[in-house]
């Protein structure tokens, strides 16, 4: 079965949005995870207001993102231009 992996990135500004307030995952991705988990497949999702998916200092995204077969992006929009 498949690596799938959901990343949701952090917001850029320092203004109290979603992201700000909350470190739990969005719904999407834990219900999205849930049926693909169920399905068989591994399932890990990254918030990137909690651990960075990309170390700037070695340039490389987060393991999981390397080993992934499917990556899977919940974006909001004061998250979008991370998303990029």
């Amino acid at each position: 079965m498949a690596n799938v992996v959901f990343v949701e990135p952090r917001g850029s500004y320092n203004g109290y949005g979603y992201s700000q307030l909350y470190r739990l995952p969005l719904m999407g991705s834990l219900c999205l995870g849930t049926i693909a988990k169920e399905a068989g497949h591994e399932v890990l999702v990254l918030r990137d207001k909690v651990k960075s998916v990309y170390d700037e200092k070695r340039d490389q995204l987060h393991e999981a993102l390397m080993r992934a077969d499917v990556v899977a992006m919940s974006v909001l929009t004061s998250t979008a231009d991370r998303a990029y």
